[in-house]
This record gives C-alpha cells, sequence and structure tokens, in this order.
C-alpha cells in the first residue's frame, strides 16, 4: 500500500475517531417527556468543563463525582461523572469516556473507563439566570440539570433542614438549595431566616428524590443582599 494512502486512511481513521466525542449537549438533549438521555446504557466520549471538582450523592464520601459543562453552557448543558477514582480541578478542560446510565432518572456517566486532563485553567461557562420556578415547573426543569445556573433577587421561604436544603423563591415557585458540593463532615449554612433576601446563588443542578436543586460551589457563589 503506498504512503500517500496511508496517510489518508489514517486522516480518516482519526476524522472518525474525533466525530465521536459528544458534548454535554447531545448527551442530555430530549424531546422525551421522561427526560432520559438519547445515549441511555451507550458508551460515549465526552468532553467538558469541570465547574463542580466535587458532587456527592449521598452523605458517604465515595459516593461522589464531579460535574462537567460545555464551554458555551446553556440548557441541557451539563453532565454528572459519577466516580470516586479521579479528581480534577475547577476550570479544567477533561475528556471522559465511560457508560451514560439514568440514576433514578438524574443522567449520569458511570462506570467510567478512561479519563484525561486536556488543559487546565480554563475560565468557567457563564452561569445561566434563571428563575426559581423554572426548577419547579416539570415542564422546563428537566433542561437544567447538571446545569451551571444562578438565581437572583431571591427571598428565603424555608430554613436549613436536617439535610442542609433550603428554600428560596423569587418568580414561579421555591426551588430547593442543597449542599451537595460541600464536605460529608463540619459543613453547615450560615444562620438564616425567613423572608432574607440574597442578590444570587449559583451552583449546578442535581435531581434527587422527585426535586430539582441548586448545589453552590463554595460560599462564594451566594452573595446575601445588603
Amino acid at each position: 500500500m503506498n504512503k500517500p494512502l496511508l496517510i489518508a486512511l489514517a486522516l480518516l481513521l482519526m476524522t472518525g475517531l474525533a466525530a465521536q466525542v459528544r458534548t454535554c449537549y447531545e448527551i442530555q438533549y430530549t424531546d422525551n417527556p421522561n427526560g432520559v438521555s438519547p445515549f441511555n446504557g451507550q458508551s460515549v466520549t465526552v468532553q467538558g468543563i469541570v465547574v463542580a471538582e466535587v458532587f456527592y450523592t449521598g452523605t458517604s464520601t465515595t459516593n461522589r463525582g464531579f460535574v462537567i459543562s460545555d464551554p458555551e453552557g446553556g440548557p441541557w448543558s451539563g453532565l454528572l461523572i459519577f466516580t470516586n477514582q479521579y479528581f480534577p480541578a475547577r476550570g479544567d478542560l477533561v475528556q471522559v469516556s465511560g457508560t451514560i446510565t439514568e440514576y433514578f432518572e438524574f443522567t449520569e456517566m458511570s462506570p467510567t473507563t478512561s479519563f484525561q486532563v486536556l488543559s487546565s485553567g480554563n475560565p468557567l461557562p457563564q452561569p445561566t439566570v434563571i428563575t426559581t420556578g423554572q426548577l419547579t415547573n416539570a415542564a422546563t426543569a428537566e433542561q437544567w440539570e447538571s446545569v451551571f445556573v444562578r438565581v437572583q433577587d431571591v427571598t428565603v421561604t424555608a430554613v436549613p433542614n436536617n439535610y442542609g436544603e433550603f428554600y428560596v423563591n423569587n418568580t414561579g415557585g421555591a426551588c430547593q438549595i442543597d449542599d451537595q458540593c460541600f464536605p460529608r463532615s463540619g459543613f453547615s449554612w450560615p444562620q438564616m431566616t425567613v423572608g432574607q433576601t440574597w442578590s444570587r446563588i449559583q451552583g449546578v443542578v442535581d435531581f434527587s428524590f422527585s426535586y430539582y436543586a441548586i448545589n453552590a460551589g463554595g460560599m462564594q457563589e451566594l452573595v446575601q443582599q445588603d
């Protein structure tokens, strides 16, 4: 086989492999009312920027992963990578391979089969500004699953409960704020009262026990109104 033909075949193979790298949007987007990913049960490779370097799915420190986002953000742009094998930093551009799974209706990649940091120190996508009501309305909430979002000018309607969850509202219904990006022990929200206002709260959205919730990556993502 002559050299030009070998080069052409190699380029064709490389192009085919590159085309198989998915975006979070491709994996998450669905017009099916049940919200199930079109890639459910399939092995895929995805790239994204780490917007939450640790995300816990319960009380155990081993039940954890991280959340990635397409660089442009927006609806359907996030994905939970559920693994305790890799520890990327926020702002890392990563490429991960694994199986897409629906865990109690929450789309995630689990298990993972490969992981690579492509670059570090990248700017985070701008959080998409939504209303609290967009997370309480079943018709609109699915598109925000694992997405980096922000709610603004919100009022506390329920103070933190025993699970570290509290509720805020700005229009259309009160949404849950959760602590799944914070340490599993030793963390508690600052003192707050019903009626207290916050200029902004931002973080990644999860779905658990029939609630969509915003999970801040740190206290710097919650700004109390003066």
